[in-house]
């Protein structure tokens, strides 16, 4: 489920796409340490994909990438950090706006 401000984030996005029909928008996914949070970075994608088809964005505008763990937010945690801190950090869904 997305929250508030990821659903007036992508709100916005769609109204740029529905504006720039020749802009593309690139969904980047990371997640955390733990295998499970693969299956939940891909529902996360699939949500604001989802959420931005509703909201007027043709799919072909739409380009998707899960980078699992190959591009964290937060790579190098300090120690006093625990790994499900961290994690908080790196499981999120990155926006790119594309021009033709």
């Amino acid at each position: 489920a997305l929250d508030e401000r990821s659903r007036a984030i992508l709100i916005d996005a769609a109204e740029i796409l529905r504006r720039n029909p020749n802009h593309k928008l690139k969904l980047y996914g990371s997640r955390g340490h733990l295998e499970s949070d693969t299956s939940i970075s891909r529902r996360r994608l699939s949500s604001a994909q989802m959420f931005l088809i509703k909201n007027g964005v043709p799919e072909h505008q739409i380009l998707i990438e899960d980078r699992g763990t190959s591009a964290p937010v937060q790579p190098n945690c300090s120690q006093a950090e625990s790994p499900k801190d961290c994690d908080r950090y790196n499981r999120n869904i990155q926006l790119q706006l594309v021009a033709p």
